[in-house]
């Protein structure tokens, strides 16, 4: 399926016709309508009766009213995201085709439910990094498709990060839709977005690590955040506060940690409940932000905790190497998230 089929299977920049066409059809999305004169041809603002609609995000301008009967879901999604399949002319209704949350389907991954939970996540997060305002969101997602974004802006940053994201799940979902429905399942897990005009932008590979199965103040971690402070703060020898120094790191970066441990040793058990993971020490090769808790001992009865910024391993100093005892034989655990 091209790139150009799915986004509008998305819902998507439907509508977005030429000029002369849409002059001869006043009509688009689930045969309403458009109202040009509310946000102008480019809006394409769809008056539906309950709500109003703009398919250039697959999106409600307002809450759906059977909004109780769907908890688990954004309140402003057309028809569980999918506003090809279904059809609802005034937007209040319901729509068949949608397979239930349980469904998995030969397309693999999460379920149908699973999936529509991190849709509605990273909408939210694309919605807090342009502050609610639609009018931003939608200026924010032209500029990613295009690559325009700015990596080095804060709010672009996570608001590209999870634009693919959004859409990636979005594929996923609608290539189990149509299997539910005993359509030809044609897909691709590569969105073909690239918001900042670069290479391996996708989150995976990025600096910016969401989580959404975390509590919303952990799940946006910014690692070069993390590792700027403790490379701008670290001194030239051990200061014996090393968890300290790592700890207002992690925060930097946007990880709470009410409830942290004092000795750096437990820190590993700690930063599992953070989104952190442990790594298989075989053959390691560090990546930026990788996290080593050393347990303790005769060396140390607080054991030592370190982070790699992407040339050095930097604690509360600036290490010579990943060992900072003479003794490398000492337990530790590698972490990274």
């Amino acid at each position: 399926m091209k790139l150009t089929n799915q986004i509008n299977n998305l819902g998507f920049n439907i509508g977005l016709l030429s000029s002369n066409i849409a002059s001869a059809n006043l009509k688009g999305f689930n045969g309403v309508e458009k109202d040009d004169e509310v946000k102008g041809h480019k809006g394409t603002y769809y008056d539906l009766g309950f709500r109003s609609y703009d398919p250039r995000i697959a999106r409600m301008f307002s809450i759906d009213p059977r909004k109780s009967e769907y908890p688990w879901q954004s309140s402003y999604v057309y028809h569980r995201n999918s506003p090809v399949n279904n059809l609802d002319y005034l937007g209040g209704g319901d729509g068949p085709g949608d397979p239930p949350d349980d469904f998995s389907g030969e397309a693999g991954g999460n379920t149908f439910g699973q999936n529509e939970i991190f849709i509605d996540g990273y909408f939210d997060l694309m919605l807090d990094a342009v502050d609610g305002s639609i009018d931003k969101l939608l200026d924010f997602w032209e500029k990613g498709k295009n690559g325009w974004l700015n990596k080095e802006d804060p709010n672009e940053y996570q608001f590209g990060i999870a634009m693919v994201q959004f859409s990636l799940y979005s594929l996923k979902n609608h290539a189990l839709k149509d299997e539910f429905n005993g359509a030809p399942v044609e897909y691709v897990y590569d969105v073909g977005y690239n918001p900042f005009n670069e290479p391996n932008s996708r989150s995976s590979e990025s600096n910016l690590r969401i989580d959404l199965s975390l509590p919303k103040a952990d799940q946006v971690y910014d690692i070069n955040k993390a590792v700027v402070y403790l490379t701008l703060n670290a001194n030239e020898s051990s200061t014996g506060y090393c968890a300290q120094y790592v700890r207002k790191s992690f925060e930097e970066g946007g990880i709470t940690t009410n409830g942290r441990p004092r000795s750096a040793k437990d820190y590993d058990t700690y930063l599992l409940n953070k989104g952190f993971l442990p790594i298989n020490p075989m053959n390691y090769t560090p990546v930026k932000g990788d996290v080593i808790v050393w347990e303790g001992g005769k060396h140390s009865d607080h054991g030592h905790i370190q982070m790699y910024n992407g040339k050095q391993w930097i604690s509360d100093f600036r290490q010579k190497s990943m060992y900072p005892y003479r003794n490398k034989d000492i337990p530790h655990t590698i972490l990274r998230r």
